[in-house]
């Protein structure tokens, strides 16, 4: 891990992706900085998160939405993309199973990433609730 001087606006960003299961996007936790250290700006934000990244205290994750999003949880896990609601998802499995398959790669790995996309379960109730009420 790459020794960095301390950065007020780092440990910001660092407390505020703590726990923080929603995967924000860059923009969103500018705006949420943004409102703690009025002074912050966009390019500063980017910066410390290239660094949290480049450090492996934060995983850039990109589920095919088009935006990077940020997560404090590196170990190893998947996620889910809900295509309703936009709500990114911490999917956990067994990493001895994805070994296995690895070994059965034709080539070398170069990177890994589990992304699944579907609607999530309040997305899929709240469609019921409508057909129902539609139906009334």
């Amino acid at each position: 891990m790459k020794e960095t001087r301390y950065s007020k606006h780092r440990e910001l960003i660092k407390d505020f992706l703590t726990g923080n299961t929603s995967h924000p996007t860059a923009d969103e936790i500018y705006f949420h900085i943004k409102g703690l250290q009025p002074d912050v700006s966009l390019a500063t934000v980017y910066r410390n998160l290239r660094q949290l990244t480049e450090n492996g205290e934060v995983r850039c994750i990109d589920v095919g939405d088009g935006k990077d999003r940020f997560d404090y949880n590196v170990h190893e896990h998947a996620h889910f993309l809900c295509t309703e609601c936009g709500k990114v998802y911490d999917v956990f499995y067994n990493p001895d199973r994805v070994r296995t398959a690895f070994l059965e790669m034709p080539g070398s790995i170069e990177t890994e990433g589990f992304y699944f996309h579907g609607t999530c379960s309040c997305c899929l109730d709240r469609k019921v609730q409508d057909e129902t009420a539609y139906k009334s």
